[in-house]
């Protein structure tokens, strides 16, 4: 059976990072130094995205460690049943 996903990933450690600055390029640098990283209201950053996808990756590695972990010991107490 062959997957497109590689099932590696999420069992690598998690990573204790900020997530980004959800604000555009363009704000980060205004004028008036007080609106510095301040994206307007009503104007979605382009980092949106990012930041959900971040979000939805994590919720699918929990899922792939919860899921695989399980499958592991299921498989090793049947092998195991068999082997005796």
């Amino acid at each position: 059976m062959s997957s497109t996903r590689c099932l590696t990933l999420p069992f690598y450690p998690s990573f204790d990072l900020d997530l980004p600055v959800e604000c555009d390029d363009e704000y980060w640098a205004p004028t008036d130094p007080k609106d510095a990283f301040k994206q307007p209201p009503g104007k979605p950053s382009k980092m949106s995205f990012f930041i959900a996808y971040l979000k939805l990756s994590q919720i699918l590695a929990f899922a792939l460690r919860t899921i695989v972990s399980g499958a592991t010991r299921c498989c090793r107490d049947l092998l195991a049943d068999d082997y005796q």
